[in-house]
């Protein structure tokens, strides 16, 4: 196990690098970079060479077409490998790379790479094919190829013991925090502030790549039967094909964030919890 130190250091440690210092680490910063160091070495994955995975970008190109009888019309086609292949100088930054550092973005199934770039209804998307060309050593920040019970991940695990914060054992902080960690590489960031937000998840990358990994598995906040991976050489990946697909359906889950606020008599309020007590607990009583 890692050995962090509190439920709370990835919040601690993402405010750090966005809001304090970036480039010159104080020693909390360093402090939870070498726990998750230690953590990795558990979490590591080996991904044999010939496997097939998937990346989408919105849009398609276009190819003129003539048949036989001398009619010309202009056919929507998948983009070129040059597109779908991220260039080598000159990239934008994105959730676990810096500016100008590109990494390979790819997921598990079509699906889950269309779900990532957010395309609406209509949207044309190109999805391209790319097999690994040599052994990867991944690092698993999901969870899912380990055996955990039970599983230490996404939200509805964080949510599950935060009743609980001050009575984690060192194995729960450990699972709590990496749960947290794997939430922040997979979920969706607005994009008026998406810089800040990425700022955390490429130090944790940058780092782990300094460690030898090549590159990181993480859940998919969009599709949550799917898993995402990026790889820290562009070249450890093959483009095989690509082919055009069409959004035809959008599905929202929603969860509620909070009570119902009402307006009543000219106040606006709403109903708040102030104690949580376990189930078997008396209840306290108002004299």
């Amino acid at each position: 196990m890692s050995g962090f130190k509190s439920p709370w250091d990835y919040q601690r440690f993402a405010t750090a690098v966005r809001n304090e210092r970036r480039f010159f680490q104080t020693s909390p910063v360093r402090a939870f970079l070498e726990a998750v160091h230690r953590g990795s070495v558990d979490r590591r994955v080996d991904l044999p060479a010939g496997k097939v995975f998937s990346r989408a970008q919105t849009g398609f190109a276009e190819r003129n077409r003539r048949d036989d009888e001398g009619r010309e019309w202009i056919e929507e086609v998948p983009f070129r490998p040059e597109r779908m292949i991220p260039p080598s100088r000159n990239v934008p930054e994105g959730r676990i790379n810096p500016r100008g550092i590109p990494y390979l973005y790819l997921a598990t199934d079509d699906k889950t790479a269309i779900s990532e770039v957010r395309p609406s209804v209509g949207t044309p998307v190109s999805v391209a094919k790319f097999r690994t060309s040599r052994q990867l050593t991944l690092v698993d920040l999901s969870g899912a190829t380990r055996r955990d019970d039970p599983p230490a991940t996404g939200l509805d695990w964080l949510l599950s013991v935060a009743y609980r914060m001050d009575q984690l054992s060192q194995e729960e902080i450990d699972r709590y925090v990496w749960a947290q960690i794997d939430f922040a590489f997979s979920k969706p960031v607005d994009s008026n502030d998406e810089y800040l937000n990425y700022v955390p998840t490429q130090v944790i990358a940058e780092s782990l790549a300094e460690d030898g990994n090549d590159g990181v598995f993480y859940g998919s906040g969009l599709n949550l039967k799917g898993y995402n991976l990026a790889l820290f050489d562009i070249h450890s990946a093959e483009f095989l094909n690509a082919q055009l697909f069409r959004v035809v359906r959008v599905d929202y889950d929603i969860n509620d964030m909070g009570n119902p606020w009402f307006l009543k008599d000219g106040k606006y309020f709403t109903h708040e919890i102030t104690k949580i007590f376990p189930a078997d607990a008396d209840a306290p009583t108002k004299e």
